[in-house]
């Protein structure tokens, strides 16, 4: 008896999906430039930048908490706001 081979599933990247151009108009409305912003949260300038830019499109759920507490993005409803919206 031929026994069935287990279905092959692409392994999902890990992290958050966030949208990179709304994260830069946020933090560009609070006034805040790219370095300071990326210090608060705990992250290089550079990875920010790829991150808005939409090189880097997903993020470490503490990289993402951090990055929502720093734009004051408390309630579920706004730190939706910078999830990739699904195609």
């Amino acid at each position: 008896m031929i026994e069935p081979r287990p279905m092959a599933v692409a392994p999902r990247p890990a992290g958050v999906e966030i949208d990179g151009a709304k994260l830069r108009e946020l933090r560009q409305m609070a006034g805040v430039t790219l370095s300071e912003f990326a210090s608060t949260c705990e992250i290089s300038t550079q990875y920010l930048s790829q991150i808005e830019r939409g090189n880097r499109r997903r993020v470490s759920p503490p990289v993402y908490a951090r990055i929502c507490a720093s734009l004051k993005l408390t309630g579920p409803r706004q730190r939706r706001t910078l999830l990739k919206a699904a195609a």
